[in-house]
């Protein structure tokens, strides 16, 4: 069973914004952990629109990061 369907968003005007989205991803990472729902990391994709402040983002899977 995986987490289908989800999505996170967040404006990213400052170079702590970068840090903030992380953070989110690594709360999605727990939790996905927590209930036994699996992201699929070979579905997982990062969208930048507009995006001046350059940064790379990853989630744990088992322990492991996975970049995005």
């Amino acid at each position: 069973m995986f987490a289908d369907d989800t999505k996170i968003w967040r404006v990213i005007s400052k170079a702590e914004d970068n840090d903030n989205l992380q953070q989110d991803l690594n709360k999605l990472a727990k939790w996905s952990n927590k209930w036994l729902l699996r992201f699929n990391p070979e579905k997982c994709k990062v969208i930048h629109i507009g995006h001046v402040h350059p940064a790379q983002y990853y989630m744990e899977e088992n322990g492991k990061s996975r970049q995005q």
